[in-house]
């Protein structure tokens, strides 16, 4: 076990920072399993990182001087996500790309009277904070509590058919570990891998005690370059229906969309068969754009239409007033 009194662990010391930046630069599609190993595992490696003489080390030793590499390699813009993703799992502050750097990409281009550098980012992962939910990226530690959202009956009884219903505590781990944590913490800013947060009772109230876990949301396929994100594979325990867990979370989740990351657009869709999430959506202030036929399979094999909405950057202040009317 470390030592929480290390100085190569002190939130505000420059060993800490150097030591998260170093670790970061792990290839992590070797690894699947990273995000579930336990803390203490990721402060004694970060420790071994940042100590002297280890300004060029790494666990992987070919790596180098890594956060340097990650940058060269993926751009600010995936820099910065993996490093407020390694902030949060680790109870870290984040970690800010110095304002002297740019990326050669787009610096190049601004010098030959190009486009402007890329303002939109990817979700950082740092928790998002309501008066009455806190969202926090979801992982391996939360799958047991999943377990009663996922087999609560009343999920499935309005066209939530996208997969089955759990008939056993391993098989929602199974069943979460597929769907809900698949691609965790790989966005590349091309529309692959999500951010996926559990969604937790912020305060005790009558919706249940503080911490509870209430439910879970994604933030996907975000599309820098098209300033696009999709916001999905949203579910809540029934007992939470028509509270305002769901306006809350919508709120914090697009305010990070658009005020933080800089998006334009941010989707929103659901099976033709979800009547009860149609309706959720449009009360939103979502507009309908239209169907998809045959969009997703199902687990069961049929294929789903999905009903499109979305919000654009221009609509979001009258959106964002309707929600906080909503929570009063």
């Amino acid at each position: 076990m470390v030592a929480e009194a290390s100085p190569y662990l002190d939130p505000s010391g420059p060993e800490a920072l150097a030591g998260q930046r170093r670790y970061i630069g792990r290839d992590l599609a070797s690894e699947p399993d990273w995000l579930e190993r336990p803390r203490a595992e990721h402060l004694a490696e970060i420790e071994a990182l940042s100590g002297p003489g280890r300004e060029r080390a790494g666990r992987h030793g070919q790596h180098g001087e890594m956060s340097t590499e990650l940058y060269e390699t993926h751009g600010a813009a995936e820099e910065a996500d993996h490093l407020a993703q390694i902030a949060r799992l680790l109870s870290l502050p984040p970690i800010a790309i110095t304002p002297e750097r740019t990326d050669p990409m787009t610096s190049a281009a601004a010098t030959a009277g190009g486009p402007a550098a890329q303002s939109t980012i990817l979700p950082t992962g740092e928790p998002l904070c309501g008066r009455w939910v806190r969202l926090e990226l979801l992982s391996g530690a939360d799958i047991d509590e999943m377990y009663p959202i996922l087999a609560d009956p009343a999920v499935y009884a309005h066209g939530y058919v996208m997969h089955r219903r759990p008939t056993s505590l391993d098989d929602a781990r199974a069943l979460a570990r597929s769907v809900f944590l698949v691609q965790q913490g790989r966005a590349d800013g091309n529309g692959g891998g999500r951010t996926t947060y559990a969604i937790r009772l912020a305060r005790d109230s009558d919706l249940g005690p503080a911490g509870t876990l209430a439910g879970t949301s994604s933030l996907s396929e975000a599309d820098l370059r098209n300033e696009s994100i999709h916001l999905g594979s949203t579910l809540y325990g029934s007992r939470w229906w028509g509270t305002q867990v769901n306006p809350e979370s919508k709120l914090l989740l697009m305010t990070h969309c658009f005020e933080d990351c800089g998006y334009g657009r941010v989707k929103i869709q659901t099976d033709t068969l979800n009547t009860r999430s149609q309706a959720a959506i449009a009360k939103l202030g979502a507009q309908r754009e239209g169907i998809i036929r045959r969009h997703l399979k199902r687990e069961d094999g049929t294929f789903r239409d999905s009903v499109i909405y979305s919000v654009l950057k221009d609509e979001w202040p009258d959106v964002k007033a309707r929600l906080n009317r909503r929570l009063g």
